[in-house]
């Protein structure tokens, strides 16, 4: 018969090899949390110096007593959350003044292009002449001075009014915000953005000649100033960013009559991305004799920012999204748009309505932001979008 004693000595020799070891695994998860940190510092740098700094002596040490399934969940609901929060632009929605904005953009800005960024904010409302130096080796300046003469802006009041910066915009709701220039074409704060827009466009096609300027660029460089309040320099650094970092430049080739070789090429993989994710649209369309190229050309050259429905906060988040992911943020709302919308696009009885229908598409952002429709097709999609776009989309067409 053993005795109580020996029992009692068991026992808790018993215990402090089983709180040894538990401490050496703890030990051990929590250097794996570190090298996991410091790798992903040089990705997330600002994010991930706060973590390093500061959260290893808060919040990482209640991980010590987890398991492992425990831990492996709150890494799922972390990978959750920020599928949700990048979907819903909901960093975007918390920005309210630009200046936040323009701190979030420079992140994303190309260090160094490659031409040198000129300062334009030198230029004064009456300075029409110095926006027509950049003017002289432009072959369409005929049609920029007609496409700068016909743009609206939004009133840079509106762009951060709180009521507009709502999280949920109204159900059924798309009517459109009044813009600088919709009504009166004399307005001498009108004629001031003209310049701007005018100035910015023809130094970009002066330094880019082999670009020069093309249809769709008024809607983003106003788009651009309307959301840095009318900061022409710092617009202009956006929009060489979005044309050589994105490769937005292939769209255009310096010629008012014809387009770059990116823009069939991107309705290409859009209609391939139609053929895997809506083949019951796609079978629809090719029934009626629709190619993508008679609905979607304006979405890849203006990025939607053509479509008066879209309120100011959806223009920005569109402005944001593009900045820091690219095409993947576009394919996703064309995709997501045509994939959520499918039944009413195929319900669609002949050319016109169907048409119809999908130029219509860009009115349900102002009515239910982009949130379902990124979510829609960044997270449920197989293939995923990425994966689908990636071996395409990033490699630019050969000039």
């Amino acid at each position: 018969m053993t005795s109580p004693r020996r029992t009692r000595t068991t026992s808790l020799d018993s215990a402090r090899q089983e709180s040894l070891r538990i401490g050496l695994e703890l030990d051990l998860m929590n250097q794996s949390i570190h090298k996991e940190l410091g790798r992903l510092h040089t990705v997330h740098s600002s994010v991930l110096t706060t973590l390093l700094n500061h959260l290893p002596y808060g919040m990482l040490p209640v991980f010590s007593f987890l398991g492992p399934a425990d831990v492996a969940a709150a890494l799922s609901v972390c990978r959750s959350w920020l599928s949700m929060l990048t979907a819903y632009c909901t960093l975007s929605q918390a920005f309210s003044h630009p200046h936040e904005r323009w701190q979030y953009w420079q992140r994303y800005l190309l260090i160094q292009t490659t031409k040198t960024s000129p300062d334009l904010d030198h230029l004064h409302n009456d300075d029409i002449v110095v926006s027509r130096v950049c003017t002289d080796d432009i072959r369409d300046v005929a049609l920029l001075d007609q496409e700068v003469h016909r743009t609206t802006f939004f009133p840079k009041e509106s762009m951060y009014m709180p009521a507009l910066l709502s999280k949920s915009p109204p159900s059924g709701s798309t009517t459109s915000l009044p813009r600088i220039g919709s009504y009166s074409s004399r307005s001498p704060a009108l004629k001031s953005l003209h310049q701007k827009l005018h100035h910015l466009l023809s130094t970009f096609a002066h330094q880019y000649p082999q670009v020069g300027y093309g249809h769709g660029m008024t809607f983003v460089g106003a788009a651009l100033l309307s959301t840095l309040q009318y900061d022409m320099d710092a617009s202009y650094r956006v929009f060489v960013t979005f044309m050589e970092k994105h490769g937005m430049h292939h769209l255009w080739h310096a010629s008012p009559s014809s387009f770059g070789a990116g823009l069939p090429r991107r309705l290409c993989q859009l209609e391939r991305c139609v053929d895997v994710y809506a083949p019951e649209v796609a079978a629809h369309l090719r029934a009626h004799s629709i190619s993508t190229s008679m609905f979607a050309s304006s979405w890849i050259l203006s990025l939607f920012l053509n479509d008066r429905s879209l309120p100011p906060s959806t223009c920005m988040h569109i402005l944001d999204t593009f900045l820091v992911e690219g095409w993947l943020a576009m394919y996703a709302l064309y995709i997501g748009l045509i994939v959520v919308h499918a039944k009413e696009l195929v319900v669609a009885t002949d050319e016109a309505s169907i048409l119809h229908a999908l130029l219509s598409l860009p009115k349900h952002l102002a009515m239910h932001g982009l949130g379902p429709y990124r979510m829609c097709a960044l997270t449920t999609l197989s293939p995923s979008l990425a994966t689908m776009l990636s071996l395409e989309i990033e490699q630019e067409p050969h000039p």
